[in-house]
């Protein structure tokens, strides 16, 4: 059973509904890029200093991040132009 989710307003609910099952699908999708992405560059990190591969893990975490606001924020520049 999908729950339906609406944020949409009085005029058109239907605008911007969506369901739970798409919702997820999206955020597993997303989850999906990040772990491949930061797995695709751990072997940079290893080091015999545990403490070392830790701040590693949390400087690609971090490069990830700011590399996905930066393109979410072009996209939303290059579409609103």
């Amino acid at each position: 059973m999908a729950y339906i989710v609406s944020q949409g307003s009085v005029a058109n609910p239907a605008k911007q509904t969506y369901s739970v099952v798409e919702a997820t699908k999206t955020h597993a999708k997303n989850t999906l890029k990040f772990t491949e992405a930061l797995l695709k560059r751990l072997p940079e990190v290893i080091d015999t200093n545990p403490a070392k591969v830790v701040a590693g893990i949390i400087k690609i975490a971090l490069q990830i991040k700011d590399v996905c606001r930066r393109s979410s924020i072009e996209r939303l520049t290059n579409y609103s132009t």
